[in-house]
Parts: C-alpha cells; structure tokens; sequence
C-alpha cells in the first residue's frame, strides 16, 4: 500500500530521475482568448527516452516536500512552491518508473490541493515541456487546463525547439 505523506527532511530524499518515453508532443493553440490543444503522436521508429537531471532539493527552503512511500521506499515525489500570485506552484512531480500508471502522481495531486487550500492558495500550477506528452495528458486528466506557453525558455541550450506549456488548477 502508498502512503502519502510530507518529507519533512529534504536531505533525506534519494529519487534519481527515471527516464520518460517521449511518444508525441501536445500542440497548444489559443483561439478568442480560449486554449485548446491537439495531440501529435510520433512515428515509433521516432519514439525515444529522455531523462530530466537530478535536483538537488536541499536549495528548496521554502519546499513543501511531497513523498509516496511503498514501506519506507520513496517512490514518489511532488515539491510544492509558494507562488508569486494565487496559485502554488507545483515544481517538481516524480514517479518512479515501475509505480507509475497506478494513480501515485494523482494521489500527490490530492495531497497538494489540500495543501495549498490550507495555506489560502486558489488552486496550483506547474510546467511540462510540449514533447512530455504523458506528463501534459496527465496534467489535463486531473483537472488542470493549459494557461499559457513559453516557447523561447530553451533558446540556446540543448533542448532548443521545446515549449513549457503551463497548467493550472483551480479549487
């Protein structure tokens, strides 16, 4: 059974990035001031792995550590942010590999939006790059509607043609 519970030590926390099958991108498009989207699914010869780096949490201070634990085993992990506005920013959300599809990363989402009713928040928000399609399908089944996109943050940089579409749920 999962137990989801606050990490009160930051220190503590071990969870190395599993890798993400990246399958297809979700392609925004704003029309009248209303967001929608269409799904664009990869050949599977195209169909790759990509890995995020690890974070070093400790620099979070102001993080409200999220964990699923199986035993003592954490195998997943959700990292709460006061944001600048209404909502909490939701910064970081990991599952490992071989737990993900089991409803972990809903259950975190659960636990956040209690937390961040408490602390007076409206709802949350979070990123996912455009080509992170399960991560944006996952975002857009529990509740949360795109917000916006950026697709300059990876000028430069080896992730250069990716966009950061913003999501957002509302309490």
């Amino acid at each position: 059974m999962i137990e989801i519970k606050l990490i009160e030590d930051p220190s503590s926390i071990d969870l190395t990035p599993d890798a993400f099958k990246v399958f297809g991108k979700l392609v925004p498009s704003l029309l009248n001031g209303e967001w929608g989207y269409r799904v664009v699914y990869y050949p599977e010869a195209e169909a790759k792995e990509e890995r995020f780096p690890k974070e070093d949490y400790s620099a979070y201070d102001k993080g409200i550590f999220i964990g699923a634990y199986e035993k003592a085993k954490l195998v997943g992990l959700g990292l709460l942010l006061p944001g600048d506005f209404a909502y909490m920013y939701l910064s970081d959300l990991e599952i490992r590999k071989e737990y993900r599809g089991q409803g972990i990363g809903s259950s975190i989402i659960e636990k956040a939006k209690i937390i961040a009713k408490d602390k007076g928040f409206a709802g949350i928000y979070t990123f996912a790059q455009d080509n992170n399609l399960a991560a944006c399908l996952f975002y857009l089944h529990n509740g949360f509607r795109l917000g916006g996109v950026d697709s300059e943050l990876y000028r430069h940089t080896p992730q250069e043609g990716k966009t950061d579409i913003a999501f957002y749920l509302d309490f």
